[in-house]
């Protein structure tokens, strides 16, 4: 297992079980996925990492927050 995912796991194991359980099919449905093949790009990668990175020094957004942003598009 790469360093990468298993931060990745680290991160996901602190959430609610519900949102780990979304996490664990939305990780099915992709390896399930024959169809088409989706390459993560360098950019979207580091982004991803940063995100994750966020998370673990718990800078995230709230509930609010998040509502409040989506509103905005």
């Amino acid at each position: 297992m790469t360093e990468l995912l298993e931060q990745a796991i680290k991160t996901v194991k602190a959430l609610p079980a519900s949102r780990q359980d979304e996490l664990a099919n939305d990780i099915f449905a992709w390896l399930d996925d024959d169809a088409e093949s989706y390459s993560v790009s360098a950019e979207d990668r580091a982004a991803i990492q940063e995100g994750l990175s966020q998370l673990d020094r718990r800078e995230s957004f709230t509930d609010k927050q998040f509502r409040d942003l989506l509103k905005s598009f």
